[in-house]
């Protein structure tokens, strides 16, 4: 961290011969080291701005699998955010209550899916789904919750279908967010993803 410019390049480059991904993983955690900085020196409106960007991006999904976001506002210097209220309980605690079917476990997988097209097709990705942000109401609806680490998407300009919806980078480059255990392999190392990191 004490080297800058060509010295820090020199060191990773003797260091590292013959192990690309060990330099790469080393230059990444530089650069979150040095964001961090960039992170910590910001104001703290532009970062509440940014996250309340991104809440008001969730709020546009309509589907009956995602949680309604009603209003977005200011009150007292404090932001907020009313969602519809879900009756019923966590998948992570419907598992540690019940035994979970096979056609249950496919009902439920079938309907986060649902949720999870609907908003990579409107631009948004999830990026922390895990049985504490799934909600199953007492009705058999699934409910995904909290799009707090949702990040706007954009469309490619060219190139397959498959390959047409992709996610921006990661909240702070360089810095892995989520629920480790929930997360992608380039997700955890802090990499751009794309819709597969959610499904």
């Amino acid at each position: 961290m004490e080297l800058e410019g060509v010295q820090r390049a020199e060191l990773l480059e003797r260091e590292c011969v013959g192990d690309e991904l060990l330099r790469r993983e080393v230059e990444s955690l530089i650069a979150s080291h040095e964001e961090q900085e960039t992170f910590l020196a910001a104001p703290a409106v532009a970062v509440i701005a940014k996250q309340m960007a991104e809440a008001r991006a969730a709020s546009a999904l309509n589907h009956p699998n995602i949680l309604a976001i009603y209003e977005i506002g200011q009150e007292a210097g404090r932001h907020y955010i009313v969602t519809e209220f879900v009756d019923g309980e966590t998948l992570r605690q419907h598992c540690e209550r019940a035994k979970v079917t096979l056609s249950d476990a496919l009902d439920i997988a079938i309907q986060v899916a649902g949720a999870l097209s609907a908003a990579h097709e409107a631009g948004v990705g999830r990026r922390d789904i895990k049985p504490d942000n799934l909600m199953l109401r007492r009705d058999g609806y699934v409910k995904v919750l909290d799009f707090g680490l949702a990040k706007l998407v954009e469309k490619a300009p060219e190139g397959p279908p498959e390959a047409e919806i992709k996610l921006s980078d990661t909240t702070t480059p360089g810095v892995a967010m989520g629920t480790v255990a929930y997360m992608s392999p380039e997700q955890a190392r802090g990499l751009k993803v794309d819709a597969r990191t959610d499904i």
